[in-house]
């Protein structure tokens, strides 16, 4: 089974440590600087043929960025050995430092790209936590493009840091892939029920 990865890497500078990521119920992960390689340890088993794992690395075109990713290809060399699977980016979106037509453009661009070069099929995982807001909601969007290949979102994860606790090496892994169902619930159930029928079926969720 083909599985794709889409994995973001951080602006921030000094401040980006290794941390103890849990689960929502305090169940421990992994220690990482990077959602996406607590990600890719939980979803990646031994017997994965090399072939079959695509990941693929978004990030602002700005030097803490480019210091940051090879924070990551380091991390992902090592989890290669613990795996024993060798796991390497096979593809880089560098978009502008700015929130410009142009860099919204790079970002969809690369992605449907990657889309339609997947097998029907394939399983996708994705890290939401770095990048701006705007990278975020751009990312969720293109899932809609990706379904249309026949590609099954499997997990949608984000990272969170409380930066109030003083010393915190404490992180919490959220899986979120329930936003991207609840967006298409709607989406779907609003193309032919009235928007008093889709507000009860959403409430009825709560």
């Amino acid at each position: 089974m083909k599985k794709l990865f889409i994995c973001s890497i951080p602006m921030r500078g000094k401040g980006l440590k290794n941390l103890d990521y849990y689960t929502d119920k305090d169940e421990f992960l992994l220690n990482s600087a990077f959602p996406s390689i607590v990600l890719l340890n939980k979803y990646v088993n031994e017997d994965d043929r090399p072939e079959d794992i695509s990941i693929v690395t978004i990030r602002d075109d700005c030097e803490n960025s480019t210091i940051n990713n090879e924070r990551f290809l380091e991390e992902l060399k090592d989890l290669s050995a613990s795996k024993n699977i060798s796991l390497e980016v096979s593809n880089e979106i560098v978009f502008p430092h700015n929130e410009s037509q142009a860099k919204h453009l790079t970002i969809f661009k690369s992605l449907f790209e990657i889309y339609s070069a997947q097998a029907e099929g394939c399983k996708l995982y994705a890290d939401m936590t770095y990048g701006t807001k705007v990278t975020s909601a751009e990312l969720v969007a293109s899932l809609s493009f990706s379904e249309t290949k026949g590609i099954k979102t499997e997990d949608l994860c984000y990272g969170f840091y409380d930066h109030s606790i003083k010393d915190n090496n404490q992180g919490i892994f959220y899986s979120i892939r329930y936003v991207f169902d609840l967006i298409n619930l709607i989406n779907t159930t609003s193309r032919f029920m009235g928007a008093e029928k889709v507000e009860e079926i959403i409430k009825g969720l709560i």
